[in-house]
């Protein structure tokens, strides 16, 4: 298959379609999603993505290479993708896409989140929302859709000031649920229990807060 012209090539010096040239392509910005909050390696993301093909895949990490948005571990066996400083900056964008599709209306479907998606739905959402607790915690999500998840830990810093998730070592003492469940004590109604404190504490600021500005996405 021919490789299509660029925004560019065609005389567009717009930034934004220079950003299209990046990430506009199919399964291209899902692949960000999946790296944001933790390395990944092939099979991996095959698996948190169902439908891309390992050649669509392969496609999609060589270009983001190309535009400098992805880093790799070639020594590892396998190889374990991340995203460089300019990738990871791409987490506001994603953050503000979310939040502009959330209020198109979709008919209900059995559709779920993956870790890193439900993550960054909640700091989507959290961002605009007071928060009052001051929390600081881990906690262990899997994809519950897969045959053999995999365990994915976080840490996760919810404060007045600063609101933070990032990759964590694998921790048997942290709070250990489905991405499904994580999203269902988020979203959900009734408030549910939760499996420690901390995160207890981190779900009812969430609500409440959501609740109290009258948010609905």
């Amino acid at each position: 298959m021919p490789k299509r012209a660029t925004y560019r090539e065609h005389g567009d010096g717009c930034a934004a379609a220079r950003a299209l040239d990046l990430i506009g392509d199919r399964w291209t910005v899902v692949v960000i999603r999946e790296l944001l909050l933790h390395p990944k390696r092939f099979r991996e993301l095959q698996d948190l993505l169902p439908g891309v093909t390992p050649a669509v895949l392969a496609a999609r990490l060589r270009e983001l290479g190309e535009g400098g948005l992805l880093s790799h571990t070639p020594d590892d066996n396998p190889a374990r993708y991340g995203l460089t400083e300019q990738g990871k900056a791409f987490q506001p964008v994603l953050e503000e896409l979310g939040w502009w599709a959330s209020g198109i209306e979709v008919a209900d479907d059995d559709t779920s989140l993956t870790p890193n998606g439900v993550l960054l739905a909640m700091l989507t959402v959290a961002r605009r929302l007071p928060r009052r607790s001051d929390v600081h915690c881990e906690l262990t999500l899997y994809d519950d859709r897969l045959a053999n998840p995999r365990d994915y830990t976080y840490s996760i810093t919810w404060t007045p000031a600063n609101l933070a998730v990032s990759e964590a070592p694998s921790n048997a003492a942290a709070p250990r649920m489905s991405s499904g469940r994580f999203a269902e004590l988020l979203f959900d109604e009734p408030v549910p229990d939760a499996p420690s404190d901390k995160l207890l504490a981190l779900v009812k600021d969430f609500r409440g807060a959501r609740s109290g500005i009258g948010t609905t996405r």
